[in-house]
């Protein structure tokens, strides 16, 4: 019963708005005609008195609760289910030492192959052809003194060192140091071979070249010239001179080890 009240109530609420509305709708109408200014009163909302002499009429007894519309849309339960965030466990990062560097190996210097004849050392030189060996007349000390052949002796005036310089060829030393040579670097036939100081000169050095056990011919460097007793004489005091290699017996000669 107290709805219906309710709902009647309501009813008359609507009517007298629209009751209202069509009034200014006619004036507004008749104003525009007349072309005047157009005055639209406020609409007057119902007082709580009216709704209560509503309720009064209808035996309500009190004021009627009305619902009125709001813009929120009403909620809805949805039918699909979260589905949870799944995180993969980030892997640790290993940090490795660097590998320790290598150095570079270190090159092996090969020293350069010699083609040493003879060992170096100190030597009796004994003529082949004669027997004698080569001897520095009455055992001169000085420089420019040419050599002989003489009896051996094994004397300090008949010992040489022969020390390899390069290549296949050979210093020669006496017993006081002075190298052999050939006279003035004149590497000619007949030029005397002499004491001097050492320079290191092509016509200082000498190749041994080997013909049978332990017979060897000497040669001048930078040249085909071998030391050769003069005249091929067997002679003590035979002088030493050189002479173009003609393989005789005068160009032959042993190497006799010293003790060293």
């Amino acid at each position: 019963m107290a709805n219906r009240l309710a709902s009647r109530a309501k009813n008359k609420m609507i009517v007298s708005a629209s009751t209202f509305l069509s009034l200014s709708l006619a004036v507004f109408l008749t104003a525009c005609n007349q072309n005047e200014s157009i005055v639209i009163p406020d609409a007057v909302p119902p007082t709580q008195d009216a709704d209560a002499q509503a309720g009064d009429q209808y035996g309500s007894g009190g004021n009627v609760e009305t619902t009125l519309p709001t813009d929120k849309e009403p909620e809805t339960v949805s039918n699909e289910t979260e589905i949870p965030v799944v995180t993969q466990p980030t892997s640790p990062v290993v940090v490795t030492d660097p590998a320790p560097e290598i150095p570079d190996p270190t090159p092996v210097v090969i020293p350069p192959k010699t083609t040493q004849t003879i060992a170096n050392g100190r030597y009796y030189i004994k003529g082949n052809g004669s027997g004698r060996c080569l001897d520095i007349p009455n055992s001169n000390s000085g420089i420019g003194i040419q050599i002989q052949i003489w009896d051996c002796n094994q004397t300090g005036a008949q010992l040489w060192s022969i020390e390899h310089t390069s290549d296949d060829y050979y210093k020669i030393a006496n017993y006081y140091g002075k190298a052999l040579e050939v006279r003035s670097g004149s590497i000619v036939a007949s030029a005397a071979i002499q004491t001097s100081d050492y320079s290191s000169k092509t016509y200082q050095q000498f190749k041994f070249t080997k013909k049978a056990d332990g017979i060897y011919v000497i040669t001048i460097r930078g040249s085909e010239f071998a030391v050769d007793v003069s005249g091929a004489a067997v002679a003590n005091g035979t002088k030493i001179q050189v002479w173009q290699q003609t393989n005789i017996e005068s160009q032959n000669f042993q190497l006799i080890p010293a003790a060293q």
